[in-house]
């Protein structure tokens, strides 16, 4: 199992990054992409033949020529995009980090955080936490256009959350529908990493299975094994996720 971090500062670098990065894995692999990262691994995952299984959680998944906030600015829903003629989100604050226009960060508003990637479902103390250590994007990375859609090709699961407030639950819908993966949809905010990991676990799981069909039924310590010894699980975007996968694994 590896997470492998997200540089999130545009979406074709970060995809190169990730594509550059699969090839030193031998054997299936099953990625997995939370968020903004979805668009990574569809993009990163075209032509290589290795990746079996995506996984997108709470993500965007834009089509081949669309991008992220443009995305999430379509339905209503999102906090996070709630006027989609602003320069910057409403619910960002931008951070100037280079000598051009375009080289800003931008992070969630503390006192928006909660609500808008939370929905006000996680103990105040570790909101605060969360909002404090949150890793930002650049602009570009959520407004660049997407070079490929690879969930067209290749056997992909959905998570879709009922309680989105930074995409928004209809855009959910409405990606899933389109892309016709495997569907589930859990009662949760944004961040179901968070709130309901063992959920993000059993769907990564179907998708493993899938994968490497061998692989022991959900919630054996065989599986886990067999899972982390045959097929190499790529988590984008962070280290939590895989903390609390292992945990429900054992």
């Amino acid at each position: 199992m590896v997470a492998t971090a997200n540089p999130l500062r545009s979406l074709s670098g970060d995809a190169d990054y990730l594509a550059a990065r699969l090839k030193s894995f031998k054997g299936p692999v099953v990625l997995v992409g939370p968020s903004y990262c979805e668009a990574d691994i569809s993009n990163a995952a075209v032509g290589n033949s290795n990746v079996k299984s995506l996984v997108h959680i709470a993500a965007f998944a834009p089509d081949k020529g669309g991008g992220a906030l443009q995305l999430a600015a379509k339905y209503p829903g999102s906090r996070l995009v709630d006027d989609p003629k602003a320069p910057v989100p409403t619910a960002l604050t931008p951070v100037p980090v280079g000598g051009s226009a375009t080289d800003v960060d931008l992070y969630i508003k503390p006192d928006r955080f909660s609500d808008v990637f939370l929905s006000n479902r996680v103990e105040a103390g570790r909101a605060k936490v969360l909002a404090a250590s949150q890793r930002p994007a650049t602009a570009l990375a959520g407004s660049e256009p997407s070079r490929a859609a690879a969930w067209k090709t290749i056997p992909s699961w959905y998570m879709v959350v009922t309680g989105d407030r930074a995409i928004g639950t209809d855009t959910l819908r409405v990606t899933a529908k389109r892309a016709r993966p495997t569907t589930v949809e859990v009662d949760a905010p944004h961040d179901v990493l968070e709130t309901n990991p063992d959920d993000v676990t059993d769907l990564i799981l179907q998708a493993a299975q899938n994968a490497r069909p061998s692989l022991a039924r959900t919630g054996t310590t065989t599986q886990a094994s067999v899972l982390s010894g045959v097929a190499v699980l790529t988590v984008v975007g962070g280290f939590t996720i895989t903390v609390r996968a292992r945990r429900s694994l054992r």
